[in-house]
């Protein structure tokens, strides 16, 4: 899937849910995934990282080394301060609270370039959220209405191949 077919990357990860290996997996400390992202970062000078859902924060401190200027986009304040707390010392992130649909359009709009996007505002099932919540079609959207080539990471592939298993609702998510 490539909106508009203008040279965006989108890229799934992620592996099942319940896999000893799942933290490790999505994680862009991973050793394959961080080479791969930090030699596009360089490769296309790109100065910007936006991620949505910013959870613990630790995706948007690892940005921090690579890209001048992180975004993150995290709809549960309890989250967003406890990432601010751990990673607030990071003067590259900017922690932005609110629903990554109606944040993302503020972002976008205010680049002035090619930008990275880590897309994980995702939730439900009770990881994450109480309730299932994938604003992940929507974002696509936003982002495809930018004059620019971005590169975009939708991270959580289980969830996008296939219905998602109980407990999770299906109507929640993209068909």
């Amino acid at each position: 899937f490539c909106p508009r077919d203008q040279g965006r990357l989108i890229l799934y990860t992620g592996c099942r849910y319940g896999s000893p290996i799942e933290d490790y997996m999505g994680s862009r400390s991973e050793p394959a995934l961080s080479s791969f992202v930090t030699h596009l970062a360089r490769k296309f000078a790109l100065q910007q990282f936006v991620e949505t859902g910013t959870f613990m924060g630790n995706g948007s401190a690892w940005a921090a080394q690579v890209f001048p200027s992180v975004t993150t986009i995290e709809i549960n304040d309890t989250f967003r301060q406890q990432a601010m707390q751990a990673h607030g010392h990071l003067k590259a992130i900017n922690f932005l609270l609110g629903d990554s649909v109606g944040v993302l359009p503020g972002v976008v709009a205010a680049l002035k370039g090619p930008a990275f996007f880590w897309l994980d505002a995702h939730a439900g099932g009770g990881h994450f959220a109480k309730e299932d919540y994938c604003p992940v079609l929507k974002e696509l959207e936003i982002i495809a209405a930018s004059p620019y080539p971005h590169f975009i990471f939708v991270d959580d592939a289980r969830a996008f191949v296939a219905p998602p298993p109980p407990p999770f609702d299906v109507d929640k998510w993209p068909p």
